[in-house]
């Protein structure tokens, strides 16, 4: 069986500088053999053989409860920097990049109504 070296993978150009990326340079490549074997564009797909690199799951996010919320809530008061966070990302669903740049500027009130522009 082939491996991700075997194409230079994790080499030179940074297309595959961690498994990951390595990973998603194996699913651009073998896709495209897919659909063309299908098709009988070429005879067979030389990347569907190639093991997966990372394959540590790390699990993700874990999303909160009402009682992480409420215990968050008792040890961060309104008017701290981690009540504002959490009020942010919670009520306005925003990317965290996005979140920094909230701000007074951003305040409109339209029909007698505060909202985020």
């Amino acid at each position: 069986m082939a491996g991700y070296r075997d194409f230079g993978l994790m080499e030179g150009d940074g297309s595959g500088a961690t498994p990951s990326a390595a990973d998603n340079m194996i699913r651009s490549v073998r896709a495209p053999y897919k659909w063309a074997t299908e098709r009988e564009y070429v005879a067979n797909n030389p990347a569907a053989g190639i093991a997966a690199v990372n394959t540590a799951l790390k699990g993700g996010a874990v999303p909160r409860t009402p009682d992480n919320l409420l215990k968050f809530k008792k040890k961060h008061p309104p008017g701290t920097t981690a009540h504002l966070g959490l009020t942010l990302q919670a009520f306005t669903a925003c990317r965290v990049v996005y979140a920094i740049w909230f701000g007074r500027d951003q305040e409109v009130t339209r029909s007698g109504q505060t909202w985020l522009d």
